[in-house]
């Protein structure tokens, strides 16, 4: 628990605070952290990851309210130069943030050639969804075989039961791969105003808009729970895809006029 508070919040707040008085100084420069979408929505049996999330968005939200006092504005950047687990850029600073995550983007980065930039917005968010990655299936595969002595049995079959098998066929369903995360990521950086926040999955989109709909949070934790424990769990993958659908607007009717 620990470890991942410290490398998903705490490590972020670190080198955050490293680069921000040069960024004030010269009022130039872009910070973009890689979040997760399980920064706006909470995942059963990701608590303490979720948790770790829902503080880096909190952190940086406050921040960019901050950063508009002093005018911060982007400029055109070099190619990225790797700085052990995290990247800076001439102007600023890129953060690849998450147990697991930083590895398989950074090798992505590294390939990618299209890295010259002009940012216009001084923080930015980049929330992925499920990733393939190898350290996610060697995950649940460790996770379906080990034991939890100290665990109740209700709460140990709903993850063993419903929560590993739907998340694999999540994974299956919607699962993007590490390239789909830096082509965001590249438009992010390349973009004129980027916004605070990028999704890079359309399928959590409405997910994500029913706490905007119902404030009181009911909404959203009845329908996660809903597409995760009914029918087995086998609702949880057709059931975003729907929602991707509906979020892209290919399912909605044509109104033609009379």
């Amino acid at each position: 628990m620990q470890r991942v508070l410290d490398t998903n919040f705490l490590g972020t707040v670190r080198l955050v605070r490293a680069v921000l008085p040069g960024m004030k100084q010269r009022r130039a420069g872009h910070i973009v952290v890689i979040s997760s979408v399980m920064g706006l929505q909470g995942v059963i049996f990701n608590d303490i990851y979720a948790a770790s999330k829902f503080a880096v968005e909190g952190f940086c939200e406050s921040l960019a309210i901050q950063l508009l006092n002093f005018n911060i504005q982007g400029a055109p950047g070099s190619c990225l130069e790797p700085c052990g687990e995290w990247h800076c850029t001439a102007q600023g600073l890129f953060l690849v943030g998450g147990v697991g995550g930083g590895g398989w983007l950074q090798e992505a980065l590294e390939s990618n050639t299209s890295m010259n930039v002009v940012c216009a917005h001084s923080v930015s968010l980049v929330e992925p969804g499920p990733v393939h990655t190898a350290f996610e299936q060697q995950l649940l595969d460790e996770a379906s075989h080990r034991d939890f002595p100290d665990t109740d049995p209700t709460t140990l079959g709903a993850f063993r039961d419903a929560y590993v098998p739907a998340t694999r066929r999540l994974f299956a369903a919607l699962g993007q791969s590490p390239e789909d995360v830096v082509e965001a990521v590249v438009r992010v950086l390349g973009a004129a105003r980027p916004p605070l926040r990028t999704q890079t999955n359309r399928g959590y989109k409405v997910l994500v808009a029913l706490k905007r709909v119902d404030p009181s949070g009911t909404l959203s934790v009845h329908a996660s729970h809903h597409l995760l424990f009914s029918c087995g769990g086998r609702l949880l993958g057709p059931g975003l895809r729907f929602l991707q659908c509906l979020a892209c607007g290919c399912c909605r009717p044509q109104v033609v006029p009379a």
